[in-house]
């Protein structure tokens, strides 16, 4: 007799027991609990994931429940051959079968059933443990030169970029992903410029925190900005970025930026660009700030803005 198996999904292992349990019509005692993924809740949204179990019904209570279904089928037949000429051949075949329905079995093993679900259940709880251990954040502080002299900045210093690597550890740690954190402050590129934290989340495969068009990435920094903000009081300029990718991103926009405007100057035609980020967008104006045969504009509403590229007499 082949056994009957189904998993159920839900927001927590004990909501997906229920309800497999409310769906079969059976209590705990009559199924093995399998809990196949505990879930986890992640943050904002990010790497949230529901928990998975299976329910088996036990061959001894799925038996008894066919037993008791045919049972009760074949008594109600059976009632009007008794009133015929002939009611000793039907009398004897439901006295036999009274015998076996499922009520007095599952009376018989009351404490077999029980010990399944105190074995399983606990099996799976040590699972979140064991991942915390292995997502640990390591967090590697490039201290710079002029800090090391009391020089310091009200915004950007090294208390702040200490406190930021803090709160992208734990954002991680909390999603349960194992990298290395890179921390340092960069230079002003000139005296109009600040002094910006840099954030450089090293791994192996964490390409799901960039995300498409680089959205998750943008808004890990965005969480990471209000909570560092909250912590220390005011505003603090940093960027997060993931295994170097808004380095290679940007070095992709300026030559793209500059291909664009050779084109624009060979034709005397504006171009219009794909729509982009405000970071992005940046990137462009500043490739081509210095360029005095074009000019650039952003143009367009969220999410669809972009740059635009004319022919400087053109306007």
């Amino acid at each position: 007799m082949t056994s009957t198996s189904l998993e159920y999904i839900a927001a927590t292992a004990e909501e997906a027991i229920n309800k497999g349990l409310q769906n079969l019509n059976v209590t705990r005692e009559e199924v093995d609990i399998e809990i196949l993924d505990n879930g986890k809740k992640g943050i904002f949204g990010l790497g949230a994931r529901q928990a998975r179990v299976r329910l088996t019904i036990k061959a001894d209570s799925l038996r008894a429940s066919i037993q008791k279904e045919e049972a009760q089928a074949q008594a109600v037949p059976q009632e009007a051959p008794q009133q015929e000429e002939k009611p000793v051949a039907p009398a004897e075949k439901p006295a036999v079968r009274e015998e076996k329905p499922a009520a007095p079995r599952r009376e018989n093993k009351p404490a077999e059933p029980k010990k399944n679900p105190r074995k399983q259940e606990p099996k799976q709880a040590p699972d979140p443990v064991k991942e915390e251990k292995e997502a640990k954040v390591e967090i590697n502080i490039e201290k710079p030169a002029e800090l090391e002299d009391g020089e310091g900045d009200p915004v950007v210093n090294e208390e702040t970029m200490q406190i930021t690597a803090n709160v992208v550890r734990d954002l991680l740690e909390k999603m349960r992903v194992k990298a290395t954190i890179q921390s340092k402050i960069s230079e002003a590129a000139d005296e109009v410029d600040s002094r910006v934290i840099m954030i450089d989340i090293q791994g192996d495969d964490l390409s799901f925190l960039i995300g498409r068009h680089s959205e998750v990435l943008h808004s890990l920094q965005y969480i990471t900005s209000l909570i560092v903000g909250r912590e220390v009081g005011h505003w603090v300029p940093l960027i997060i970025d993931v295994q170097g990718y808004r380095e290679r991103r940007e070095r992709q926009l300026r030559q793209m930026a500059a291909r664009m405007a050779d084109q624009v100057v060979k034709t005397g035609r504006r171009i219009s660009l794909e729509p982009m980020s405000a970071t992005e967008r940046r990137i462009i104006h500043l490739a081509l700030r210095d360029n005095n045969q074009i000019t650039t504009e952003s143009i367009g509403e969220e999410p669809n803005r972009k740059v635009v590229i004319y022919p400087k007499d053109k306007k």
